[in-house]
């Protein structure tokens, strides 16, 4: 298949919600007479409550994801309906067999090292992003190559492991930035990027702010705005505060409270749908919940409606299946059967011998404590109790990772993409799966993950997105309950704001 066309991953700071005050920048609001008026403002001057840690666009972290875009060139991108768009190629070609693909790079593009782009920057990237020790959140996706190398001036050959399907192909490109090799590792980007974005790094005071100015040798042409000023807060409030006072044009990672109480006043973006879906992760290999009747009951003392208007105030959305709802493999089929339903989970409970289990929480995570409330008031009216058990951010981590639970809450990224990405995930493994026993998922499962690897005709994708979907249903480990709202909030003469399927930034259409 040749593709030819025209150009053109977290923490949910819903968490800050209930934080105590702290000092941020100095906020002054300007005038439109003192900026020069909002129309043809030179500058927008963004406000967020983390800070940019780095400028490894390889550890994509929700802290960077506010400039990963603004500061790096990508292979492909995808379009609201996830839909390849080029980016640093020209065209791509993936072989009949679909175990290879030749990229045809552009010769327009400079990094803002000054360093003009070759095969062999190509050839690097992926190579860094194969190595388990260097790759960070490339790692799992790129184990698909097999071999990278370079035919030819401009050209790129990846070789991959076996038939490979479209999709992970280009959830491939996607994902992979293109950085000067001279610098690409985490030492040479912990300070300053060296890719090709729209902007360029121009100040850098950690903690306090980031200033970017537009990049004068961008591929792409000259970006509407030529300055980019980020101030940095600790505190969601001090942040919504800047954003009402006018001193800031657009918050990030505004909370669902707040952004109810603001909709009107300003415009606003949530997240791509599926890009992060908060499931209730259940432990099948801790008792009570290793009885299956249990875990099928689960499914239906989850209100999702009742979370999304009184805990989200109506951002984000009700998940049932762990899919993103431009997922191949969403099926609205399967909405009745995993529905809230508490006579049918009276039903299942009945016959479970043990009524009474744990479950885990985030103590910082006040949304996350709201709705396993809910879930354990459920529980309660079907004749089962619920103990919740509140633990630091650190231990909460560590746990969730290792299974160390009875029912979690924890959010999984990526389920708008490939399915077998989800692999990446701790409780979706195909082995040493955390909340197995012997950590071993059921084979139903592996099977169809395995078979969605390879490229599949529509009936063969049409089968394995069913069996998977039956046995995720069946087995109860990861139960849909919300879409996460990750919101950004800006001012309404400010237009041409984005975020990608990733909920990255993007800002060089912006202006006012």
């Amino acid at each position: 298949m040749t593709i030819n066309m025209s150009r053109r991953r977290l923490l949910n700071l819903m968490t800050l919600a209930g934080g105590a005050a702290v000092a941020g920048p100095m906020l002054t609001a300007c005038s439109d007479d003192e900026s020069g008026g909002a129309e043809g403002r030179d500058t927008i001057v963004v406000g967020s409550a983390v800070d940019v840690l780095n400028f490894d666009p390889y550890a994509q972290t929700t802290n960077a994801i506010i400039v990963l875009r603004l500061l790096n060139g990508w292979l492909l991108n995808y379009d609201e309906d996830l839909k390849p768009q080029l980016d640093l190629l020209e065209g791509y070609d993936i072989s009949a067999d679909n175990t290879s693909c030749t990229l045809t790079l552009r010769d327009d593009v400079t990094f803002t090292t000054g360093k003009k782009m070759t095969a062999e920057d190509v050839v690097f990237a992926f190579e860094r992003a194969k190595n388990p020790e260097t790759g960070f959140n490339l790692a799992s996706p790129s184990q698909i190559i097999d071999s990278v190398s370079t035919p030819g001036e401009g050209v790129v050959e990846l070789k991959f492991t076996g038939p490979t399907a479209t999709s992970l192909i280009e959830d491939l490109l996607v994902g992979q930035p293109i950085v000067d090799s001279d610098r690409n590792s985490a030492d040479g980007l912990a300070t300053e990027p060296a890719s090709a974005g729209p902007y360029r790094l121009a100040e850098r005071q950690p903690g306090q702010s980031l200033v970017l100015e537009a990049n004068p040798d961008w591929y792409g042409g000259e970006v509407e705005t030529q300055r980019i000023e980020l101030r940095i807060f600790t505190d969601t409030r001090a942040l919504t505060s800047g954003l009402e006072s006018g001193a800031l044009d657009l918050a990030v990672y505004v909370p669902p409270r707040d952004g109810q109480r603001l909709r009107e006043q300003f415009n606003y973006l949530d997240s791509y749908p599926g890009s992060a879906t908060m499931l209730l992760r259940v432990a099948a290999k801790t008792a009570p919940f290793t009885d299956k009747n249990l875990r099928r009951a689960l499914w239906h003392v989850i209100d999702r409606e009742r979370i999304v208007n009184d805990v989200l105030f109506g951002f984000g959305g009700a998940a049932a299946l762990p899919w993103g709802p431009n997922s191949p493999a969403q099926d609205s089929s399967y909405d009745d059967a995993v529905a809230y339903d508490l006579d049918r989970a009276r039903e299942l409970i009945s016959g479970v011998s043990q009524k009474s289990g744990k479950a885990m929480v985030n103590g910082s995570d006040p949304i996350s404590i709201s709705v396993m409330q809910i879930i354990q008031s459920s529980l309660q009216e079907v004749g089962f109790n619920l103990d919740i058990e509140q633990v630091d951010a650190a231990s909460f981590q560590d746990r969730l990772v290792a299974g160390d639970f009875g029912v979690v809450l924890g959010q999984m990224g990526g389920g708008q993409l490939s399915l077998p990405r989800i692999t990446q995930n701790s409780l979706f493994r195909l082995s040493n799966n955390p909340l197995w026993p012997d950590g071993t998922p059921p084979q139903p499962y592996v099977e169809a993950i395995q078979a969605l690897t390879g490229e599949l005709d529509e009936a063969g994708q049409a089968e394995a997105y069913k069996k998977l979907n039956d046995v995720i249903v069946d087995e109860g480990w990861a139960i849909g309950a919300y879409y996460v709202p990750q919101l950004y909030m800006f001012k309404k003469e400010l237009t041409g704001v984005g975020r990608d399927h990733q909920n990255a930034l993007l800002l060089a259409d912006a202006k006012f």
